[in-house]
């Protein structure tokens, strides 16, 4: 498996999902910017890339819950397989 470290600020709370068995999944929006200056112009450029996030179980249960969600930021490492990466 690949290792993938997204750094950013989240979108939204958290919206949980339970299932018969115990399991459950959390789904929110993490907005991660990348920021350059162009070489031709001088003006410094930022891009913004929004990140529909999924996690399931134990991962899901520890997820943040931001006061605001505007200024929060956290760190989330997220597993991606090797065969998914295309």
């Amino acid at each position: 498996m690949n290792k993938v470290m997204l750094i950013g600020h989240l979108g939204d709370e958290v919206k949980m999902h339970y299932f018969e068995g115990g399991n459950c999944i959390g789904r929110f929006p993490l907005a991660t910017n990348e920021t350059y200056t162009n070489r031709q112009t001088g003006e410094r450029v930022t891009n913004t890339d929004w990140h529909n996030i999924v996690v399931r179980n134990k991962a899901a249960e520890i997820s943040p819950e931001p006061a605001n969600s505007n200024t929060s930021t956290t760190i989330f490492k997220v597993k991606i397989p090797l065969n998914a990466v295309k």
